[in-house]
């Protein structure tokens, strides 16, 4: 057992015992009895009991029945990498929500984001702020320039329109028809509602997204960045404004997967 190993592993949150404990089970594919455990660690059966069950919870260990005992098998490090990867994007996603803790409802707040990172975090925010209300108030309302993200962010608009869909957020959407024959469906698949405008008699290069008490306004051009602003007069002013302009408007564009209605 190398020391850089139980470094690595105290970081990832485990005591050195545990370490132990993890490293016997890494070096056996075949998975070890606890009291082979105990004689290569040199500690003790009871502490043992408690590590291994520690480990199963944190997901390092798994184990199996083997006759009337069970053996214990370690997580690969590439699935233990992966899981922390994952658990990381959750939390960063989380962020705008943690930092809104504490702070008075009453202010406005202002955040500045920046580069392909900070369009990330932007939509990130929409998925957060929206995911926990009611159903029937998952809504984004958004006016868009059509611009394409995936030329800042490789199939990240993809995999947000799968995150909003798998948490029933829906999306009401005046975007830009920069061609007589460029469309933007509305879809049920994708509980998406669009209506277009003519982008050559009235430019619009941004997007602006309304949700919750929330509002994004974003450039996708460089300099590529955006700002989230959060104040619940200034959001459902422009939520009116915009219940207006899609009032005003001609009819939805048709559903490309289903009869509309």
């Amino acid at each position: 057992m190398y020391q850089d190993a139980f470094d690595a592993l105290g970081k990832l949150g485990l005591k050195r015992d545990e370490a132990k404990v993890y490293l016997v089970c890494l070096r056996d594919k075949g998975g070890v009895f606890t009291h082979e455990i105990t004689a290569q660690t040199k500690v003790k059966r009871s502490t043992v009991d408690l590590i291994t069950r520690r480990l199963l919870a944190k997901g390092f260990l798994s184990s199996f029945r083997e006759g009337p005992r069970r053996k214990f098998v370690a997580e690969s490090p590439e699935r233990l990498l992966f899981g922390f990867q994952r658990g990381l994007e959750d939390f960063r996603a989380i962020i705008p929500m943690l930092m809104r803790l504490g702070t008075n409802a009453e202010q406005t707040r202002v955040t500045f984001h920046e580069g392909a990172k900070g369009i990330k975090a932007i939509y990130d925010d929409v998925i957060v702020t929206l995911k926990n209300l009611p159903e029937k108030e998952r809504i984004n309302y958004c006016v868009s320039s059509g611009r394409d993200v995936e030329k800042i962010q490789p199939r990240f608009q993809r995999q947000f329109v799968d995150r909003r869909v798998q948490n029933r957020i829906a999306v009401r959407m005046i975007a830009v028809r920069n061609a007589p024959n460029q469309t933007w469906p509305s879809s049920q698949k994708e509980l998406r509602v669009t209506k277009m405008f003519d982008g050559k008699a009235y430019p619009f290069d941004i997007e602006m997204n309304i949700y919750d008490d929330k509002l994004f306004l974003m450039s996708a051009y460089k300099p590529v960045g955006g700002i989230i602003i959060q104040n619940a007069m200034i959001a459902r002013s422009l939520r009116s404004f915009f219940h207006l302009v899609w009032d005003l408007m001609g009819p939805p564009e048709p559903l490309v997967d289903g009869a509309e209605g």
